[in-house]
């Protein structure tokens, strides 16, 4: 058996080899620590370098994509512009002529009324006239007769007039409704 000096002294070479061992594992894990850092570093670096060039790319390549683009989508909305114009001048084509047949329409229906109206009164004034003549009164009853006629012929201007506004407004309104309806 061995002394106990023999065993501090084995004890105290087995620490001191421990330490040594542990020594130098605490030097290897420095230098590692110093390695994985500067590298860590580095790809930091690269991975940075990396990133501002793929973005640069990116940037490039955008830039190149909006070039090649621009002019075909300029030249896409053109398109689409004339067919929609187009369609609208053919609309309005299309409308004008509804709104022409309806003025034709309509405006002979008040040309009939007018003249209806114009007919049965001419026909009373004409009755009155003969009525003063026979009673001797020609001079003025001619008087009066080309009074009224001029006075029936300035109501029929005015009523062609109207007629004629209120076809146009017609027109019109035709117009404003087919825009509202066209733009909705």
């Amino acid at each position: 058996m061995s002394t106990p000096k023999e065993d501090l002294e084995a004890k105290i070479r087995r620490a001191q080899d421990d330490f040594e061992v542990l020594s130098n594992l605490r030097e290897k894990l420095e230098i590692l620590t110093e390695h994985v850092s500067s590298r860590k570093e580095a790809l930091d670096e690269e991975i940075e370098e990396s990133i501002n060039e793929a973005i640069l790319n990116a940037r490039d390549s955008l830039e190149r994509v909006q070039e090649n683009i621009e002019p075909k989508l300029d030249k896409w909305i053109q398109e689409r512009l004339d067919l929609i114009q187009k369609r609208m001048d053919r609309l309005k084509d299309e409308n004008q002529q509804a709104v022409i047949e309806e003025l034709r329409k309509q405006s002979e229906r008040f040309s009939q009324e007018a003249a209806a109206g114009l007919d049965e009164r001419v026909g009373e004034k004409v009755r009155d006239a003969k009525k003063s003549m026979e009673q001797g009164m020609s001079d003025q009853i001619r008087k009066e007769l080309e009074s009224a006629l001029a006075q029936q012929k300035s109501q029929m201007e005015n009523t062609l007039g109207l007629v004629r506004l209120a076809a146009f407004a017609a027109l019109g309104l035709g117009l404003v409704a087919l825009g509202v309806a066209f733009f909705r």
